[in-house]
């Protein structure tokens, strides 16, 4: 495997302490080879990256978060990011709605579980 492989795009990522998939924002793994020679993964979020290559971020935020302006947490886009406070309504709201889509599609990726984690953080 070449460093900088990319494996794939995930959404949902399994979790052993209660055996099932949990649901995360979009999120790439790549290969890379540590400083010991072995082969491994990292994972970084897709709006990260955009956010750090195209849009700046303001200074004099006390709390930094990005916010997906069309509220869905998919599109990455760099024209969807602005920087906002963690404390911002707008921000709140994002996350509200984003932890509904999220509890959604763990019903869709866990189905014909009879459980799976629900328990998000919530602001």
């Amino acid at each position: 495997m070449q460093d900088g492989t990319l494996y794939d795009i995930f959404d949902f990522m399994y979790d052993s302490d209660t055996d099932s998939n949990a649901v995360i924002e979009p999120y790439i793994r790549y290969h890379y080879t540590n400083l010991w020679g072995r082969g491994t993964y990292k994972l970084l979020h897709i709006e990260d990256l955009v956010a750090a290559a195209f849009v700046e971020e303001p200074s004099e935020l006390e709390r930094p978060r990005l916010l997906h302006i069309n509220n869905d947490f998919h599109d990455c886009k760099a024209s969807n990011l602005k920087w906002v406070d963690e404390k911002s309504p707008e921000y709140i709201a994002f996350k509200k709605k984003m932890r509904e889509e999220q509890l959604k599609r763990a019903a869709e990726v866990n189905q014909g579980k009879d459980h799976y984690y629900t328990g998000w953080y919530e602001n």
